[in-house]
């Protein structure tokens, strides 16, 4: 019974959320900063990684390229055509 019981104050306690008024129910702003931006800020510290093997010479330039050679690749890549949405 003790499980139900629980199932059932989680159903509950959801179902009060709604019929709290709009200014009070968790922020969407918040709610979206706090799952955007840890993976913003993991692509940021690869990056910089990155960056910073480049720029040590940790290996030869064609085994780590600039993260910027890599960009400017791509980009080409995209002008070019080649890089397209499958459909």
């Amino acid at each position: 019974m003790a499980a139900a019981e629980v199932g059932t104050a989680a159903v509950e306690s959801g179902l009060d959320v709604l019929d709290l008024p709009e200014s009070e129910q968790p922020g969407g702003r918040r709610r979206v900063a706090r799952i955007v931006l840890p993976k913003v800020v993991a692509a940021l510290v690869l990056l910089g990684v990155w960056q910073l093997a480049y720029s040590v010479h940790l290996k030869p330039d064609f085994i780590i390229p600039a993260p910027r050679d890599v960009w400017n690749s791509f980009a080409d890549l995209v002008r070019q055509g080649s890089v397209a949405p499958r459909c």
